[in-house]
């Protein structure tokens, strides 16, 4: 925390200079550079994985990137679910929902197992629907062995019949995917367009694609 602190002094200190020269830069991307380092997430596993996704949150400082794992267990008498990762009651529901979803989508029915749902960062809270779409995706991949594609980073709510549902923060998960190097970004259709509120650099490296339900997500992210 001293660290972070003595970051921001130095960060006001440089932009009352730039703004004494007329040259002050206040963008969001500047600010969380200066706090958290630059590239701070360029060194991302980007190997395809069973079970493991990338979704997108926001937070007070701006989007993140988190990772998403599932691993199927030996089951328990009755079946166990475990959910870690300091998360909010909102997002267990959603993770919930996305079990429920994902075991109605899968034919023939997977056997019965425990499952492991973990979202990264424990030390940071976390809550909301919008990581309901990864978690779909990251359970589906467990239970069919089926390796997923880790340059994606998905965000989007997700119902129990497999629409993805609109989620705030778009802008600022965009940004937090460009800055570790993440090339594509699945977003609820209709959101695709807030591509355009970022700088040309990262609208280049960024490709936004539209997402209207499970089976599209499954399609563009696993591992053929």
């Amino acid at each position: 925390m001293r660290g972070l602190q003595r970051r921001a002094e130095r960060y006001v200190r440089r932009v009352v200079r730039q703004e004494w020269q007329g040259s002050a830069n206040l963008d969001e991307d500047s600010l969380i550079q200066s706090l958290f380092g630059a590239g701070e997430e360029m060194a991302l596993d980007k190997e395809p994985g069973v079970g493991r996704i990338r979704g997108l949150a926001v937070g007070d400082f701006g989007g993140s990137v988190l990772d998403i794992e599932v691993v199927v267990l030996p089951a328990s008498t009755p079946a166990r679910l475990e959910i870690t990762g300091n998360l909010g009651e909102t997002l267990r529901e959603s993770a919930l929902a996305a079990l429920t979803l994902v075991r109605s989508q899968i034919q023939p029915p997977p056997p019965e197992c425990d499952l492991h749902i973990h979202v990264g960062e424990s030390g940071i809270p976390k809550d909301g629907p919008s990581a309901g779409l990864a978690l779909s995706l990251a359970i589906m991949s467990a239970l069919t062995g089926t390796p997923l594609n880790r340059d994606f980073a998905v965000t989007g709510a997700v119902n129990l019949h497999g629409h993805v549902l609109p989620v705030g923060g778009i802008e600022e998960k965009l940004r937090a995917a460009d800055r570790a190097g993440i090339t594509r970004v699945l977003v609820p259709q209709g959101a695709e367009h807030l591509l355009q509120r970022l700088p040309a650099a990262s609208q280049n490296r960024l490709q936004v694609i539209p997402i209207r339900n499970l089976d599209e997500a499954w399609s563009k992210t696993r591992v053929e």
